[in-house]
């Protein structure tokens, strides 16, 4: 939940599960301004990481989606759909191990 100064309340909702190695979302955002409420967006989409970070290493992943911002569209569309690759690096070459001493 999101409340900001203008008295404006948004509401997100984002259920998710991971199939195959990945991410399903499915979601949707309510808001409340002056009094009235109404679904403002919604989305879906999957991520998957074909690279995971170690310690030292390096990482690369897919997102992929569609999103409707239903206030803004004047026609029943599609919506917005979008791929973001991100790349990740680490940082620490060393890695530690948890001692347990008795």
């Amino acid at each position: 939940m999101d409340r900001t100064r203008g008295n404006v309340t948004d509401l997100f909702v984002v259920p998710a599960c991971a199939y195959f190695g990945t991410e399903f979302q499915l979601g949707a955002a309510r808001t409340r301004e002056e009094g009235r409420s109404f679904t403002a967006a919604t989305f879906f989409q999957a991520k998957h990481a074909f690279r995971s970070v170690d310690d030292g290493a390096w990482g690369i992943a897919l997102v992929a989606g569609l999103a409707r911002a239903l206030k803004r569209e004047e026609k029943n569309d599609w919506g917005d759909p979008y791929f973001i690759v991100p790349v990740s690096f680490g940082l620490a070459t060393t890695r530690t191990r948890a001692r347990c001493f008795t």
